[in-house]
């Protein structure tokens, strides 16, 4: 609750900064002044035939103590998860555009985990790419329209391999290899705003997701077998922000 605060107060500072600049009559040529002169005519980003580029990235990281995990329990566990990418739009209609973008990501996972009443020291690392379409809405916050937010409807498929180490209490070693493949459909909101002409930063979040993964796994150079997991998600995760500088282009007329 504390954070979903913190991102409504920033949104309103933001907001309240914008609106101030705009309403500014002031003739002196100061940095801010020049700077929100920009947007004070023919300023729209989001126009039919406009295109923007933005260059994406995400960061989770989180410590976990006591958590189950399938038929697992982590006692004491740090993961880290991140990406980076590129995804390019064009607006077919006024505020609405079609995207597509490319990711890579990696994902580390160490600690202690309990499973079948052994305790095991825990390693893993996987690498994943991703293609996504994607179908954006933007909506104006101000009449300059140098705030907005949007609405991403988006679908991806994902592949990628997964190598896991596994050390048991009695110092005996396993190790397996993973071929990954997921599919995913989400909905994630988010923020633009229009730091310096067309350059905008943009600030989203994973709201409502649902995804299908198998991996192929092969133990200890022997044993395979296939593990496949459906995945509905419903939880507003401000644990893992999406951040992107774009550039919007035919923003001037």
């Amino acid at each position: 609750m504390k954070k979903i605060l913190s991102l409504i107060i920033f949104l309103g500072c933001i907001s309240t900064t914008v609106f101030s600049q705009e309403s500014d009559k002031s003739e002196k040529a100061s940095p801010k002044s020049l700077m929100s002169s920009y947007y004070k005519d023919n300023f729209n980003p989001f126009e039919k035939n406009n295109m923007y580029v933005s260059l994406v990235m995400s960061l989770k990281s989180e410590t976990v103590k006591n958590k189950p995990e399938g038929l697992e329990t982590i006692i004491d566990g740090k993961s880290t998860d991140y990406s980076f990418g590129i995804s390019t739009g064009y607006y077919f209609s006024d505020n609405f555009a079609a995207a597509l973008g490319f990711d890579f990501g990696q994902s580390e996972f160490s600690g202690l985990v309990l499973s079948r009443n052994d305790t095991i020291n825990k390693k893993s690392l996987t690498d994943n790419y991703s293609l996504t379409p994607t179908l954006r809405s933007s909506i104006p916050l101000v009449p300059s329209q140098r705030l907005s937010i949007y609405v991403d409807l988006g679908f991806g498929f994902g592949w990628g391999n997964t190598v896991t180490r596994d050390e048991n209490s009695n110092g005996t070693i396993s190790k397996s290899y993973a071929d990954n493949f997921s599919f995913g459909v989400g909905i994630n909101p988010g923020i633009v705003f229009f730091v310096m002409e067309n350059f905008a930063m943009e600030i989203g979040v994973n709201l409502v997701g649902y995804n299908y993964s198998q991996s192929t796994v092969t133990q200890d150079e022997d044993m395979e077998y296939i593990d496949e997991t459906h995945e509905i998600d419903f939880k507003l995760n401000l644990l893992k922000l999406n951040l992107a500088l774009s550039y919007y282009i035919g923003t001037k007329k």
